[in-house]
């Protein structure tokens, strides 16, 4: 370099930084990598890191797969196989996050920590889990992704499932809100009413948020029960009832 010329762009990348084969890592100027982060790239399937993306703490990319079948393996000497992974621009890729062969992240998107990728996601959403889903958009103006149902709640675009499939992409509030859905139609048939739907739900009710199946229906049946109680206890013993339903609510949650 002349004196007086500006530096070549680089990125910046903090060490210790692990690469093999690193001989078709492909990684935008103005990229930022975190130390500890580990990408496996191939001869014949390249790593893209796009412009304005930041790479957190020990994230591992890989281009490279093996055969799962052990008997084609042949130890470290068997076929391997090859397929691009690529980060688009302006991304943010949370901390132990795991890109896996094949997997293209678009644009704007943010991955959770700890994430697994094992499927591409669409341009401008947030994604989370093992394996990872998007759950909602990144912002309100932002394009919608073709395949996928959404739901404005206040400031935000959520990934909600799919009740025709009863497709889930995400534990985000709409799994909570489908976990309801699901036993709001069993109490319905056993009652012999009409199936009830998500669109027919309380607009009030809150979602039932990181429950599981079983404890879902406690709470239904504990909240069914209240309402009985209620309905003939003495005026002045309802803090007393409310009392013992929210501790048999709290046991079901703590089981």
């Amino acid at each position: 370099m002349m004196h007086g010329e500006p530096p070549m762009e680089a990125p910046l990348v903090n060490s210790p930084f692990y690469v093999d084969y690193g001989i078709n890592v492909h990684i935008a100027p103005s990229a930022f990598i975190h130390r500890d982060c580990y990408l496996q790239d191939s001869p014949y399937a390249p790593i893209a890191i796009g412009v304005g993306t930041w790479i957190g703490p020990n994230v591992h990319i890989q281009s490279v797969k093996h055969e799962i079948d052990s008997r084609h393996r042949h130890g470290v000497y068997g076929p391997s196989w090859a397929s691009p992974a690529t980060v688009g621009d302006d991304c943010i890729i949370g901390s132990y996050a795991v890109i896996l062969p094949g997997i293209t992240i678009g644009d704007g998107c943010v991955i959770g920590a700890s994430s697994v990728v094992t499927k591409s996601i669409p341009a401008y959403h947030v994604a989370v889990g093992n394996p990872a889903r998007p759950i909602r958009k990144v912002a309100l103006d932002v394009p919608d992704a073709p395949g996928l149902h959404y739901e404005r709640r206040g400031n935000r675009m959520v990934v909600v499932p799919d009740l025709e499939t009863r497709s889930d992409f995400g534990r985000d509030d709409a799994a909570g809100r489908m976990v309801y859905a699901e036993y709001a139609n069993e109490d319905s048939d056993e009652s012999n009413n009409s199936t009830a739907s998500v669109a027919q739900l309380p607009a009030e009710k809150p979602a039932m948020v990181g429950v599981s199946s079983c404890q879902a229906r406690h709470i239904r049946r504990a909240e069914q029960e209240l309402m009985q109680v209620l309905h003939w206890a003495e005026p002045e013993s309802p803090r007393l009832v409310v009392v013992d339903v929210m501790l048999l609510v709290g046991a079901v949650l703590s089981a």
